[in-house]
């Protein structure tokens, strides 16, 4: 009988160890997955900044082409502003105006001046 005590008693204490040992682990379960799902978290998140990152220096080089462009064609604006200016002023000199004006229009100066009284 002495036997069949201490056995009743390690039944009725191993289930209480097994019913323990199953809360234990599910406890222990969620504390090492805890870990790993804010790992996975921030590896997300820190994958979603890099392509935020990336997408933003593509962008930077993208403008830059476009303003090293704009540069180049504010350039050749100036270049040929700074061109018509000369011709302008070569045009309009007096001597290039009494040329077109004999030549062209057939125009000239009178030999004598008459003064017309109102």
């Amino acid at each position: 009988m002495a036997k069949s005590k201490p056995a009743k008693a390690s039944k009725g204490k191993g289930k209480g160890k097994d019913k323990g040992k199953d809360k234990g682990e599910v406890i222990s379960a969620r504390a090492i997955i805890a870990p790993y799902l804010c790992f996975v978290g921030l590896l997300v998140v820190l994958a979603t900044t890099g392509l935020w990152v990336v997408d933003g220096a593509q962008t930077m080089r993208t403008l830059y082409g476009a303003l090293g462009n704009t540069q180049k064609e504010l350039d050749g604006l100036w270049e040929e502003n700074s061109r018509l200016q000369l011709e302008l002023s070569t045009l309009s000199s007096l001597q290039t105006i009494e040329e077109v004006a004999q030549n062209d229009l057939d125009m000239f100066f009178p030999s004598q001046f008459e003064q017309v009284a109102q």
